[in-house]
């Protein structure tokens, strides 16, 4: 219960509070270690003593310059937390002023408090209460260190089939498992409980496995379903359990082309005592999606697609008003279409622009990589007017280069992707860019004076963010994101939320006669090449994205002069089939495959955008 100053890698200092491994729900923490429970977001970590600080120590560890968004929640609830325990224990706390104050006011008056050093009553205010000391997790001593060490390394020891002790989940003293099996007896028969923590509390069903979601599962699953890291691999390369959406020690299926995981604790509750002994004993485990094979309480859904996509487009925290439909243009009334293409990279939105046979008349591009603006300049010449810098474009030059009918844009990801662990959200860094393009949208947006006149729009950003930050997006673009996988249509996984006005743009992606759906169809013909996979993982700007399963196969088999398969990666004209370009598409300027491959990971799936501006034929002259 005492609260804390701590941090993982890669992070600033965050408030948190000490919790038991009963209260986290997880097993006991190793050697030197505590559960924290962190405020702001309510999620557990296990911190090593050296990374824990006393909350007293405030004015060294507080930034203000972070105070916003989830940090100044997670300050403020930590406050509130600590001024309630002053209370109850009779001290003084902040003095009530005799005018309400205003939010901003109250939240300056915590804080002063804070900085100030909580005075009258000091450090001294932070003693843990008698009912917080009970419930204190028990200090291990070197004998139990000790006896746990002999324990592993004994003969009784269970080795996976890498050769390394299995650990077992302590569910006998885990609370959280005491309460699920309890659970689970009322409910089995109705399945009307949490998967992930046994709570009755169901919010959502989960859309893979028979069973539900609460409220704060559900988010994690979503944040997790789609996560992808820089090398490409689903759920962080493994890190995420299917069923919980948790980070903890998990089983990887070992099924080419599954990167799906399962945490110790889920198949210990779900598929009984001894699961996890009986997987890592296996020389291949095949998990429950791919199989289709159930186990007590692992039930595969069988339309759990169809169940994933709703659960998608179910996660609103806010309906928002429905786009204006615009009826449809003449035939002989349309015109070439304007558009305005922010953060352009490679020119995906001309690209898909041209196969859709949509005439453009301007087509302006605000994009500061040069070799990206190369890639443009040879592919399409001068029917782009590059615009430079986004942050340098002004409300003037807006309305100068306008009306603009369609302005499109996906703000780098980096920033906002859980997967990278020094992110800094949506309010800093490169995250701040997406305001740059809603303040360049709102310039470009038709006055009221003429509001009939079809105007759309289209942003896209990564699927794996917070949902803090999906929320202040869709705040203000007053709209809820689709996601679309370019798997349906192409040969690649890669899902993208997509916010917009264009018309129906939660229809299933449907591929065109001619499409690519293989990575067979991709390969360059009548050179021995095979491709070892139906589609590929995510590929990104590392070159580590190419390699597929957890086992870092290359997707490409050739047959050497002597006869000898060996792998081989994709070849960059095989890449930019992938993503729907033209066979050398970016070969420009002497450019070698690392960037080459770093602009296509930048881009956009040429079919998924082909797929969304569809409807836009309606209104705009075509050949």
């Amino acid at each position: 219960g005492v609260l804390v100053w701590s941090k993982l890698k890669g992070y600033d200092w965050w408030p948190g509070r000490v919790v038991t491994y009963m209260e986290a729900g997880r097993p006991p923490p190793g050697p030197g270690n505590h559960w924290v429970k962190w405020f702001g977001d309510n999620k557990f970590s296990q911190v090593t003593y050296d990374t824990v600080l006393p909350f007293a120590e405030f004015k060294s560890n507080f930034l203000v310059t972070k105070m916003k968004g989830l940090y100044k929640k997670a300050v403020l609830d930590a406050l509130e937390v600590l001024k309630k325990k002053l209370l109850s224990k009779d001290t003084e706390t902040p003095a009530e002023p005799d005018e309400p104050l205003s939010e901003e006011e109250k939240c300056d008056a915590m804080v002063n408090w804070a900085l100030t050093g909580f005075q009258p009553q000091g450090a001294s205010g932070f003693a843990p209460t008698l009912e917080e000391t009970i419930f204190l997790p028990p200090v291990s001593s070197d004998s139990d260190e000790e006896e746990a060490d002999q324990t592993v390394n004994g003969s009784e020891s269970t080795k996976g089939r890498f050769g390394k002790p299995v650990k077992e989940p302590n569910l006998v003293q885990d609370i959280k498992g005491t309460c699920m099996v309890f659970k689970l007896i009322m409910y089995v028969f109705m399945l009307d409980i949490c998967l992930a923590c046994g709570d009755c509390k169901v919010y959502a069903q989960h859309p893979l496995f028979e069973g539900g979601l609460c409220k704060e599962c559900k988010q994690s699953f979503l944040e997790c379903t789609y996560l992808f890291d820089e090398d490409g691999y689903q759920a962080s390369g493994g890190m995420y359990c299917t069923i919980c959406g948790d980070g903890q020690e998990v089983f990887m299926c070992d099924n080419e082309g599954c990167f799906r995981s399962y945490c110790g604790p889920c198949l210990e509750m779900l598929a009984g005592r001894g699961t996890v002994r009986e997987i890592a004993s296996r020389e291949k485990w095949i998990c429950y999606m791919c199989s289709g094979k159930g186990d007590r309480l692992i039930h595969r859904r069988k339309d759990w697609q169809s169940k994933l996509h709703e659960l998608f487009l179910s996660d609103r925290e806010k309906e928002y008003d429905t786009p204006i439909v615009y009826p449809v243009v003449a035939p002989e009334d349309r015109k070439p279409i304007r558009v305005l293409a922010l953060f352009d990279g490679i020119a995906t939105g001309l690209q898909a622009l041209n196969e859709l046979g949509i005439v453009s008349d301007k087509y302006y591009s605000a994009e500061i990589d040069e070799q990206a603006i190369q890639v443009t300049k040879v592919n399409h010449g001068d029917r782009i007017t590059h615009l430079g810098d986004i942050k340098d474009l002004t409300e003037s030059q807006i309305r100068e280069l306008g009306p603009f009918d369609l302005v499109i844009g996906g703000s780098p990801c980096q920033d906002l992707s859980i997967a990278n662990p020094a992110r800094r959200g949506i309010f800093e860094g490169s995250g701040r860019l997406f305001f740059e393009f809603f303040r360049l949208l709102m310039h470009a947006k038709p006055s009221r004076t003429c509001p009939s006149r079809p105007f759309f729009w289209l942003f896209e950003n990564v699927v794996g963010m917070r949902a803090e930050d999906k929320k202040t997006i869709s705040r203000f673009l007053q709209s809820n994101p689709v996601v679309v996988d370019a798997k349906e249509v192409s040969p690649a996984h890669r899902p993208r939320y997509f916010w917009g006005n264009l018309p129906g743009m939660n229809r299933p992606a449907i591929p065109l006669p001619g499409d690519r759906l293989t990575l067979q169809e991709c390969l360059e013909p009548n050179c021995g090449r095979k491709a070892r996979f139906t589609k590929v993982q995510t590929i990104t700007t590392n070159a580590n994205s190419l390699t597929q399963t957890k086992k870092n196969i290359l997707p490409v088999a050739v047959n050497d002069d002597g006869g000898q398969e060996r792998e081989d990666i994709l070849w960059c004209t095989e890449m930019e089939r992938l993503f729907g370009f033209p066979s050398h598409y970016t070969d420009v300027n002497n450019m070698g495959r690392t960037q080459r491959q770093r602009l296509l990971g930048n881009a956009w799936s040429v079919p998924v955008v082909r797929h969304l501006l569809s409807p836009l034929k309606d209104y705009f002259k075509c050949t």
